[in-house]
Order: structure tokens, then sequence, then C-alpha cells
């Protein structure tokens, strides 16, 4: 991993630094590998067994930042004119703030909030109408919810976002969650082995260990035990699923998930499934204008992949006329893998083209690598990029079966 530094804090939570006297402003993150699918509904506790709604992941990142014991984190960051987030992932959660001034104190506040956090009954209280507005805000989100739809079905070993299809809940589960659970999720998931720091700015490595030390001592410790039943990842619950909702337009998704054999890393697949991506789908796919022209497809919607247990998942939402035989084509086309050493030089060449045009986005940078810390301590690309092999390539990409697909459309209840 170049640029950032490995640090282990005395309490063990892990820490990446970049010191980079060019940064006027510095990024301060706290990630969790704890996110919103369903392996995280299901866990013993010190010997008790918890069976929690969805939601819960989101529920804790506005709990955390916004009732913390110095008050709403993200106000006072503000206050100290720094800009500042939070996100819940499939897979993580994130808070981060980014200024040029105050730092050690917002830090200080990050870490206070994640390490000491207040529950009790009046703060889940008044954090749960924020919750319940915002899960009511994404039931009409038909992309969105095709989606999720996609990624429920990929997993038939357990429910992945419920019934609710959204990663926060619905209104009704929201209104369920209690300050017992929520305790439960965050001594279970709040852990040294999930949690990891990212600085990235014009600071002193030794000044920043010292501090950050000097802060997590006087924090309470988490020794908490915690177990994950074991879940069968590899069946798929449907190859064909339709939910209906008053759309004027059918939403079309198509998903598949290829194992991950154990030779390859997590940047081995994304560097390897990017390029293929790229021929199959970018913006100068002959694959994807043959279908436009066709009328298979009109637009795309919401497209994302990831990582899940030893399974790497693709999903794709999209407006066309023929789902079954856009379906039909797209698996074919990512399954015959037939990319010359020309093509592949093309989209090496672009790919490049394209991170290098992001490094020089100072700050959105560590923000990047914070999104991939759950899943590799790789910070660029570049290098690996620059030193793959046409050969190496197509070993990847042969190592991968995506024939392991389903549909889903999303339909206009009156057909």
């Amino acid at each position: 991993m170049n640029n950032y530094k490995k640090i282990i804090l005395n309490n063990g939570l892990t820490l990446y630094l970049n010191t980079d006297p060019s940064l006027r402003q510095t990024y301060v993150s706290y990630s969790i590998h704890y996110g919103s699918n369903g392996r995280w509904f299901n866990f013993n506790l010190d010997g008790k067994d918890y069976h929690v709604l969805p939601g819960m992941a989101h529920y804790l990142e506005h709990l955390l930042g916004e009732r913390s014991i110095s008050g709403n984190m993200y106000t006072n960051f503000s206050r100290r004119h720094q800009s500042s987030n939070a996100y819940t992932g499939d897979d993580y959660t994130c808070y981060y703030f980014r200024g040029i001034e105050n730092i050690y104190e917002s830090t200080k506040d990050l870490l206070e909030a994640m390490e000491n956090p207040i529950f009790d009954d009046k703060m889940v209280n008044q954090t749960r109408h924020a919750i319940c507005e915002e899960a009511t805000s994404c039931i009409d989100n038909y992309p969105l919810i095709a989606s999720y739809l996609v990624e429920h079905e990929l997993f038939g070993g357990f429910d992945k976002f419920y019934k609710t299809l959204t990663s926060i809940g619905n209104r009704e589960t929201t209104e369920l969650i209690t300050t017992e659970d929520l305790y439960a999720c965050y001594n279970a998931f709040y852990t040294k082995n999930r949690e990891s720091m990212v600085i990235s700015g014009n600071v002193n490595e030794e000044k920043m260990v010292d501090f950050l030390n000097n802060v997590i001592e006087k924090l309470p410790t988490n020794n908490h035990l915690v177990t994950l039943p074991s879940l069968d990842y590899s069946s798929i619950r449907h190859r064909d699923t339709i939910i209906d909702r008053p759309v004027n337009d059918d939403i079309n998704g198509i998903g598949f998930k290829a194992m991950v054999p154990d030779s390859l890393k997590r940047i081995d697949v994304q560097i390897a499934f990017n390029l293929l991506f790229s021929k199959v789908l970018g913006n100068a796919s002959l694959f994807s204008k043959k279908c436009q022209d066709e009328g298979l497809l009109d637009t795309y919607g919401y497209c994302d992949y990831g990582f899940i247990d030893k399974y790497f998942i693709f999903s794709l939402t999209y407006y066309g006329n023929d789902r079954k035989e856009f379906s039909k084509r797209f698996i074919d086309e990512f399954n015959n893998k037939n990319i010359t050493e020309e093509e592949f030089n093309l989209l090496k060449r672009e790919s490049l083209s394209k991170i290098i045009r992001g490094l020089d986005k100072k700050y959105s940078t560590p923000k990047n690598f914070t999104r991939r810390i759950p899943y590799t301590e790789e910070y660029s690309d570049k290098d690996y990029i620059l030193n793959l092999t046409y050969d190496r390539f197509i070993e990847i990409i042969n190592s991968l079966d995506f024939t392991n697909y389903v549909e889903t459309v999303v339909r206009e209840k009156k057909r």
C-alpha cells in the first residue's frame, strides 16, 4: 500500500495515516465493517441470541453522530467550518469530516462519539422520527427498490433487506426498533477488529498518534464476544422476481454473483471486472449500442458491485422493452470474455487515464480509500494496472463464472 502508513493504536484501533504537506485541509474518517445487509441481522452476543430488524446499522449511524456526549457531532463540525457526513453501505458504516482548523478537537469528538456513545430511550426516540421520514421517502424511489430487489434475490440463504427492500428498513420496522437491540448491535459490531480510522493531511505523525492514544486511553473498551451464524451464500432465491408498484415504465433488474477463488485478491477481481465492464457496458460499448438500436435497452438506472463473503456481486437496473432477451445477451456477453490483446491495451489506457485524473483530486482520494478499507488495504490502482498483463487479465476473468444470475422487474400493479 503506497502513501498511507498503517499504525495500530494502543487500544487496537487501526489507523491509516497519510502525512502530506501539500494538503491544506485534513480529512478524518472512522469506518466500521458493519452495514445494512442481512448477514448482520442474526448474531449471538455474550451467549444471548439476537434476531434484529433491518435498518439497525443506519439507525446507529444517526444515533451516534447526532446524540453524542458532546451533542450533535455534525453541528460541532460545522461550527468549526468543517464539512462532514456519514453513510451506511451494505457492508460498512462511515463517519467523516474535512477542514483546515481545529482538527484535533473534532477528531476527539469523533472518537468519543464512536467509543463512548449514549444509549437511552429518550435519545433513541428523538432519533426515530427523522429515520421514519427518511424511510418513507425511499418508498417511491423505484429504481433504488429495483436495485435492492436484485441483491435480495441473489442470496437465497438469508433475507438481505428483509421485506422492506431498502437498506434502512421502513416506517413500520423503524417504529419497532428497541434501545436494547441497538445497544446489542453496537456492542457486537463496533469492535476494534472491525473499526479503522483514516487521516490524511499536513499533520505531524508523532503528534497525531500521541494525541489519539491520549484520547482513547480515557474511553471504555468493548470486550464483548460476538458470534455470527453460518449462512448459505451460494443459493439464489429466484430466477425471475416481479413486484408491483405504480410506475409508468417497467424498471428491470439483473444481477449475478461469482465465487472468487482463494488464489485471487479482491483487487484482482475489482480491476479485471472494471476492464471487462468497460468492454461490455462502457460509453463506447458496441454491445450497448446494438441493444439500444434494437430497443432492448433505453437507459440505465443503478449500477453497483461489491463483495459478500467469497462472492463478487454485480447488479444493474435499466429500462428496456424485452427483459428476457436483454438478460440472455447480457449474461452471454459477460461470459464469452472474448477480448483481444489490442482491446485489453485500449481498456487499460482508458482506465489509467481515469485513475490519474482522480489522483489530481487530492481530497477525494482519502475518501475513496476509506470506502475500500472493508475490502482491501490497497490504496491506489495505478501501479496494479500498469503491471497487469494481458495473460494475467484473461486468467482472472476466466476464473469467474457469471452464469449464476437473477432477473427482476418493478411493474405497474394493473398489469
